[in-house]
């Protein structure tokens, strides 16, 4: 992968999400120290509430501004609108932010910061998966993650550099804005590179708020997507509440610039955790294991962690939090954004702001307004209620977020129009194609792994003339197999129409290149797709390494195919015949007449004793075939 290699919008949507990733840690950090300094345990739940109650009603006029201006025209509108906003609260703070016993001002400005952590991350994705397809999306997202990530490592040391000054507060709101206002600008003067482009029919739309978010239970994929969502946030909502009740008892008689110090720490260190992960892992977790592998890992791994608590009597809530820190948005968030890809381009900037961005913060509204009611619950034997709640939500979040990945390959065979019953017609069953799943897989293996074989001789093979016989012999024999493998496919899964996937496939258009070889991976797996998608492409003369004659006949010289052995045959010359002489003679007594009568033509051109040609053509001048006796009786004649 070359950085400096890549299109202008990769390097334009890393450098953005850079920026918003650092107002969002910062935010962060800044509303935490907020929350647990100025106010009571009792109003921690309470809070949380209140400022996801305002960024519900955020999501739901950003859902509004996303159908009528796409996701970047929104993004553009709302960071302008923060720094707005933050200019007031950073003002308010520094003129009353001392007075008082209640600190109100400090109500109002954790609840902004509240809102930038959520809204301008919901934004940038709901802008960048509109310009991205799915092959891109895998391919690039993890850099762009870890272009985040290094923003984030920086907000945590700024963070802690900030801890120690005199106006921490007004100056940790005050970068927060800094980086929000740069954002805006380069917004601003990068207008053309994010701006979606859809070529297909988009109905006319209601300008109604209402009718906008009823994209939550527009469809199938929108209701089970949602769905996703509202467990991931109320597990991570009890486990982000959890912690912040642990971190202030710890931190409640101790000087209040410490508790900047501390989250400064955290989130750097969990952002090098991320730094890592997005470098190493992310990309292959999303080529390897796909949507599914990363929409999964996050439930996965909070199942291990809370079910090791249980068995130790271990309090885990700040391993839990490290864990939600580091993986959501390194994996289970670019999974979940991957969802929208199966939505058209127009609408995944809009149903973004509706069911992450509007979701999220309602749920946890929900789960602090439980907690609030609660309270003695969670504070009491904290270790295994905690623990036995999170794993059975887990377990759910699971469920959902296999039924999703179902839904995102329903969708896409949908949107490419490639189901099996289309239009009133249903694609013929081929032969094959009643073998049971398991069956069918395992022969489509098998088949597989001699095809590939095939095809890289194909690619091994000169472009001299006298290996044209056998190449067309070995594509015919690729073109049977891939036939065949088609028909499995339909075993696999018969709601697909493969043989227009695999005409997609070939497309020149990368939207639909990539959607059609999702597809295909939902049904085979990652690297079985690549496999079967090489066999598709045409090989050219001399493409791979060339190979000898001599290893080609020992590779096809069993084969049962007349076709492949006479042209084994046909293939050889004066130079390669004397090591590929028992070859030869072996196909001179040969059962099928074709090869018989190839191996005889070869052995009468290059073989130069004279003596033995004619005891072979005596041989064989009474042989079954007459083609075979006629050309021995010819040889005689003019001897």
């Amino acid at each position: 992968m070359k950085i400096f290699h890549m299109d202008g919008k990769i390097k334009l949507l890393c450098l953005v999400y850079f920026m918003v990733a650092q107002s969002s840690m910062m935010a962060r950090a800044t509303s935490d120290s907020f929350l647990l300094k100025y106010f009571q345990v009792e109003s921690i739940p309470l809070m949380i509430m209140a400022a996801a109650s305002l960024s519900i009603v955020l999501a739901i006029f950003t859902t509004y501004l996303c159908g009528r201006f796409q996701a970047y025209g929104a993004m553009k509108i709302a960071t302008a609108g923060l720094v707005f906003v933050l200019g007031v609260v950073i003002a308010l703070v520094f003129l009353f932010g001392e007075r008082g016993e209640t600190k109100a001002i400090y109500v109002f400005a954790y609840m902004i910061c509240e809102v930038i952590v959520i809204l301008p991350m919901v934004l940038f994705w709901g802008m960048a998966v509109g310009v991205l397809n799915p092959t891109e999306s895998k391919k690039w997202m993890g850099m762009i993650g870890a272009a985040g990530t290094c923003g984030c490592i920086l907000a945590g040391y700024t963070i802690s550099w900030v801890s120690k000054e005199f106006y921490v507060n007004e100056l940790s709101l005050g970068l927060v804005a800094a980086v929000l206002l740069v954002v805006s600008f380069i917004l601003l003067f990068r207008s053309k590179l994010l701006t979606i482009e859809d070529d297909s029919p988009t109905p006319a739309q209601s300008s109604s708020i209402l009718r906008k978010l009823a994209v939550l239970i527009s469809s199938r994929q929108s209701v089970l997507m949602t769905g996703l969502v509202v467990f991931s946030a109320i597990v991570m909502s009890l486990i982000d509440i959890n912690f912040k009740f642990e971190v202030r008892d710890l931190y409640s008689n101790k000087p209040p610039g410490e508790l900047y110090d501390f989250f400064g720490q955290f989130y750097t260190y969990s952002s090098i955790a991320q730094l890592i992960l997005q470098l190493l892992v992310v990309r292959a977790i999303l080529t390897r294991g796909g949507v599914w592998g990363a929409i999964s890992i996050l439930p996965v791994l909070l199942l291990l962690a809370s079910g090791f608590a249980l068995i130790a009597d271990w309090n885990a809530v700040y391993v839990s939090k490290f864990i939600t820190q580091v993986v959501f948005f390194t994996i289970e968030y670019v999974g979940l954004q991957m969802l929208f890809l199966s939505v058209t381009k127009k609408m995944r900037g809009q149903m973004n702001s509706a069911v992450d961005g509007l979701t999220r913060p309602a749920t946890i509204a929900a789960i602090s307004l439980l907690i609030t009611s609660t309270l003695p619950f969670w504070r009491e034997d904290s270790v295994f209620r905690l623990n036995s709640i999170v794993i059975c939500l887990c377990l759910v979040w699971l469920f959902v977020s296999f039924l999703n990945y179902r839904q995102y390959l329903s969708s896409l065979i949908q949107n490419l129009r490639a189901g099996r019953v289309f239009m009133g017609r249903t694609v013929p069953e081929l032969p094959g194609s009643k073998r049971s799943h398991g069956v069918a897989k395992k022969e489509f293996g098998r088949i597989l792994s001699g095809t590939l074989s095939t095809h890289g001789m194909i690619a091994s093979l000169s472009g001299e003339d006298r290996f044209h016989p056998l190449r067309q012999a070995l594509e015919n024999e690729l073109e049977r197999n891939v036939d065949h493998m088609t028909a499995l496919l339909f075993a696999m899964d018969d709601k697909v129409n493969f043989h227009r996937l695999m005409g997609l496939v070939k497309s020149a258009k990368a939207s639909v290149k990539s959607e059609a070889l999702e597809v295909f991976k939902g049904v085979l797996g990652p690297r079985r797709t690549d496999e079967f998608v090489s066999l598709l492409q045409p090989s050219e003369p001399g493409e791979g390494e060339s190979a000898e004659l001599k290893d080609l006949i020992r590779s096809l010289g069993e084969r049962d195919c007349r076709w492949i052995l006479s042209g084994l045959l046909l293939s050889c010359s004066a130079n390669d015949y004397p090591e590929n002489e028992d070859f030869v003679n072996k196909c001179l007594s040969h059962g099928d007449d074709l090869v018989r009568e190839t191996a005889l033509q070869v052995y009468l051109r290059l073989e130069a004793d004279v003596r033995g040609v004619d005891e072979i053509c005596r041989k064989f001048a009474e042989d079954s075939s007459s083609r075979v006796s006629q050309l021995a009786r010819d040889r005689l004649a003019l001897a």
